[in-house]
């Protein structure tokens, strides 16, 4: 069939938003009727929901769909699956990703970089660093999104890493991406808001998961709405701006899905915990924290339990907190979770030992201080220093007071001393 030239292309980008018009474009341009591209592939109905939007087609399919229409653009189909597969990891949809690795319709260098990818959202790092020393040598033949969506993950990887200045650099190298294939980046955005509240930069943060709002609404992404208010919610309630909460909560509510069984619930559940706490609440607060960790998929989200066991210790619950502690599966947890959680138990079990000293002056300190976590770097020289006043060391704990101040002076927390 002869292509119809009297179709005018559209200008779009090709990502996992838009796959559909990239193949419904090739399908008018060739002058195809959608029975006559479905024949054989998939059902017509099915294809028309592809077109539309309304599904997002498996790798194997969508490179037939490809096949078919002889559409001769490999890197903008490459970057439509990498867009695609970059989704379903923001979504926690691994199932896709590891299925479909297994396919052979990527590059060699493709898969490694979805590997990476994977890796890095599972918080495998050592495994992340090894694929990204591989991926760097043919960085220089990425298309320019192909470039960003690498760098955008790069700076995931090192802001996990607690690499910050090398994380700000690949997040900013990501945007000025951005801005010259003139596309907008929602995750890039949520994920530079994430960096700016841990670098004790509110105004940027909030500036930056605003533009993020706004575009996961152009995109329709009620989900990624949700999230993006629930960390407004969270980084409000270090200001103790609990009223601004509540009107934030309620309009997230309004979108929550109505599934009962909807992880978001647990989210809401757990900022009403903190509010109610905030007020001083604490029967009201116990109750929202504890329905917050109540199953409601196949995973709890593992800074639910411990928001609960925090407040728990607060309340000097140690039953509970060895209760919620024991719930937890503790290979499964993010260095930073561990590190509390050890704390949490060696407080409970064994605060006067020498081993709750030496864990808090090789472990605990040191980390939350990489980490750039202030609290906790607090929380944890607080109690090195009580040891130290019990075994009437005193030099000892003040020189732990002393490491901690200079820490905060470093990276401009003087709000924290």
């Amino acid at each position: 069939m002869e292509e119809n030239k009297s179709y005018k292309s559209t200008r779009y980008s090709i990502d996992g938003h838009h796959h559909g018009l990239f193949i419904k474009e090739a399908r008018l341009r060739k002058g195809y009727r959608l029975v006559e591209v479905a024949e054989e592939i998939c059902d017509t109905s099915y294809l028309c929901k592809i077109e539309s939007g309304a599904l997002i087609p498996p790798p194997g399919l969508f490179s037939k769909l490809v096949e078919k229409l002889e559409i001769q653009f490999p890197s903008e189909v490459r970057t439509c699956h990498i867009g695609i597969f970059r989704k379903a990891l923001y979504q926690g949809d691994l199932s896709k990703i590891t299925s479909s690795l297994k396919t052979d319709t990527f590059h060699h260098y493709e898969i490694q970089m979805l590997t990476f990818f994977q890796a890095v959202i599972n918080h495998e790092l050592p495994k992340a660093f090894t694929l990204k020393k591989m991926i760097d040598q043919f960085y220089h033949h990425f298309d320019l999104k192909e470039q960003q969506i690498y760098l955008l993950f790069s700076g995931i990887y090192f802001f996990k890493s607690f690499e910050w200045e090398q994380g700000k650099t690949y997040f900013e190298k990501s945007l000025e991406l951005t801005h010259q294939i003139q596309e907008e980046d929602p995750y890039l955005y949520f994920e530079l808001a994430k960096y700016y509240f841990q670098m004790q930069k509110g105004c940027l943060g909030f500036s930056y998961l605003e533009r993020a709002t706004t575009e996961f609404k152009k995109i329709y992404e009620k989900g990624w709405v949700f999230r993006c208010g629930i960390l407004w919610c969270k980084e409000s309630m270090k200001n103790d701006d609990v009223k601004n909460i509540e009107k934030r909560l309620e309009e997230l509510r309004k979108i929550i899905d109505p599934c009962e069984n909807s992880l978001q619930w647990s989210y809401f559940f757990n900022i009403l915990g903190m509010i109610y706490e905030k007020r001083g609440q604490d029967i009201q607060a116990e109750e929202y924290y504890t329905k917050s960790i109540e199953p409601r998929s196949d995973e709890i989200n593992e800074e639910f339990i411990i928001d609960a066991i925090k407040f728990h210790y607060r309340r000097q619950n140690s039953d509970q907190m060895i209760k919620l502690i024991e719930r937890l599966d503790l290979k499964s947890l993010s260095a930073r979770s561990r590190i509390l959680v050890d704390f949490y138990y060696f407080k409970i079990t064994d605060e006067t030992s020498e081993y709750f000293e030496r864990f808090l002056r090789k472990d605990a300190i040191p980390f939350a201080m990489k980490a750039l976590d202030p609290q906790n770097a607090l929380l944890y020289t607080k109690e090195l220093a009580k040891y130290h006043r019990n075994k009437l060391c005193h030099k000892k704990g003040v020189d732990a007071y002393y490491k901690w101040e200079k820490f905060c002076e470093e990276w401009n927390l003087t709000g924290m001393i």
